[in-house]
């Protein structure tokens, strides 16, 4: 099943680590590119069978997965970016990219799934 996966378009630059955190920051307003960015992220983990991503346990790749495409449905289905849009995506990418950015998994930040 994963070499499916390595027909699929990945990004052509590594995503800078600096942006990803940027992202997260507290009163940062992420726009449609910035969702966009991190589920190319995620996407290209996958398709590179990147070590952290196949170190993960296989609840938490469901979970990321879970929140991988919650996010991609809000993405799809929201016209208008609303403070709990906003906290809900935020959300949504934070756990999808949970485990997979490395050099940048010590960072703690406070988001409460709900």
């Amino acid at each position: 099943m994963m070499d499916d996966l390595t027909c699929l378009p990945v990004l052509d630059q590594p995503v800078v680590p600096s942006r990803i955190t940027r992202i997260f920051e507290p009163g940062y307003v992420i726009c449609r590119d910035d969702v966009l960015l991190v589920l190319h992220y995620v996407q290209q983990k996958v398709a590179l069978e990147d070590p952290l991503i196949m170190n993960l346990p296989k609840p938490r790749l469901i979970t990321n997965f879970q929140y991988f495409s919650e996010a991609a449905m809000l993405l799809l289905g929201e016209r208008t970016a609303t403070h709990s849009t906003q906290e809900r995506l935020k959300t949504c990418l934070h756990e999808a990219i949970y485990g997979l950015r490395g050099e940048m998994q010590h960072e703690v930040t406070n988001y409460s799934v709900s």
